[in-house]
């Protein structure tokens, strides 16, 4: 039937390319005929409170620094340090002296002091931690101001 490996080759050539046109063609038009799925928001999670203007002003003034990274001591006493952690976003308050309990509550009047509700401490995102000495067995809840969930 063919006279010669040329002819042969030749007419392979072409039903490959056929071949290939046509698959591209049929995934081009499933894709295209496919439903679109709709877009799903998450739900579940909760909207993260926010500062008032005035306590953000607030904060911006505690904070307020030309440095892009590390940490800003915002007290430092005999009783307690509060360093913020610039990158974080976060303030950690080392409790020095025994009982932990009125330290924490001393620092958490300190801030609400400053302006801010009780409510907003949590918002602030304060960390207490201290000692085994001061207080051995620490618990989640003892770490974050009061009435503020983990």
């Amino acid at each position: 039937m063919f006279k010669n490996s040329k002819n042969l080759f030749l007419i392979v050539k072409i039903v490959a390319v056929f071949i290939i046109i046509s698959l591209g063609i049929g995934l081009f038009v499933r894709l295209k005929l496919q439903p679109q799925q709709p877009k799903v928001q998450t739900v579940g999670q909760a909207e993260r409170p926010v500062l008032r203007e005035e306590a953000q002003k607030i904060k911006k003034g505690m904070t307020a620094t030309d440095k892009k990274i590390g940490d800003l001591t915002i007290l430092d006493n005999k009783t307690a340090k509060i360093t913020y952690l610039i990158s974080n976003d976060q303030f950690i308050v080392e409790i020095k002296e025994a009982p932990f309990e009125d330290g924490k509550k001393q620092i958490e009047s300190w801030f609400i002091n400053k302006g801010f509700t009780q409510g907003e401490l949590c918002v602030l995102r304060i960390s207490f931690g201290t000692s085994k000495t001061i207080k051995p067995n620490l618990t989640s809840s003892e770490i974050l101001p009061l009435g503020c969930s983990n």
